[in-house]
């Protein structure tokens, strides 16, 4: 499945002005652009980070599409930027819960952090550390993210990552 996964993504950069998609293959070794397309966003398409014209977007993605520089098929898992300004990501420190939930501190620590109430956003986090005391953390609205999943899935695009 990751094989699959890996030569059949793409990434998608979401802008209030423009979509742009490319794929990376490797091919002989190397890595080659194999697909890329970028298409103007009209104006009002997204608004505040979200998809507010769901229609014009799904129209959009369907011309960039047609419209791709390279391999035009097998295109299936999408890594998908979210806005910037919507998101959160920090580097928080915790005491590694020896008989404790992990989980559960890492939501308090967090809760310290982020600046959304965390009940109404999606957290995900990993240690990126050996000693397991440094976490990183990643917090988007809940209504940006589905937003998003919900026009992505109109427009048939499956989101692998966010």
């Amino acid at each position: 499945m990751l094989a699959n996964f890996i030569q059949n993504s793409f990434g998608l950069d979401i802008s209030e002005r423009c979509f742009r998609l490319a794929r990376i293959k490797k091919t002989g070794g190397r890595l080659v652009l194999d697909a890329f397309g970028e298409i103007n966003a009209p104006a009002g398409v997204i608004k505040d980070g979200k998809f507010a014209n769901k229609e014009k977007a799904v129209g959009l993605f369907k011309n960039l599409f047609q419209n791709l520089t390279g391999a035009k098929s097998s295109l299936h898992y999408a890594a998908v930027c979210l806005p910037e300004p919507k998101t959160f990501i920090k580097i928080i420190n915790i005491t590694y819960p020896k008989n404790k939930n992990v989980v559960e501190e890492v939501i308090a620590e967090a809760k310290n952090h982020i600046p959304y109430p965390l009940e109404k956003t999606y957290l995900d986090w990993q240690f990126i550390d050996a000693a397991k005391s440094k976490v990183i953390i990643a917090v988007c609205p809940k209504e940006i993210v589905d937003n998003f999943q919900s026009t992505l899935a109109a427009a048939g695009i499956t989101p692998a990552v966010l």
